[in-house]
């Protein structure tokens, strides 16, 4: 068997998880800087319909909350800190990333 012409794709599981809190905007964008292919990421989805990347099914773990997604609002979602437990993560990173606010409109 001949080898292959194809290299193998990187794939960042949770993003840059080695060097910043799995699975926040930070470490998605770390992932592609690196030279990532792909990103791998888990969604969820709220208690009040919206979807959200979070890698286990209860926050407990990676966050200050505790609880099951499922049964989460975004808005409860926002006010947990997602990054601050993991100690090389800039304080800048340590609340919840996302797009929109959790009335649905759209960040800049």
């Amino acid at each position: 068997m001949g080898s292959s012409a194809y290299a193998p794709l990187v794939v960042a599981h949770r993003g840059a998880s080695a060097d910043l809190a799995e699975h926040t905007l930070a470490a998605y964008e770390l992932a592609l800087r690196h030279g990532a292919d792909a990103l791998e990421c888990d969604v969820r989805l709220t208690r009040d319909g919206h979807l959200v990347c979070v890698h286990d099914r209860r926050v407990d773990r990676t966050s200050t909350g505790r609880g099951v997604v499922s049964e989460m609002t975004l808005q409860g979602l926002t006010e947990l800190d997602f990054a601050s437990w993991y100690d090389r993560c800039p304080t800048p990173l340590t609340r919840w990333s996302t797009n929109s606010d959790p009335s649905g409109n759209r960040r800049h």
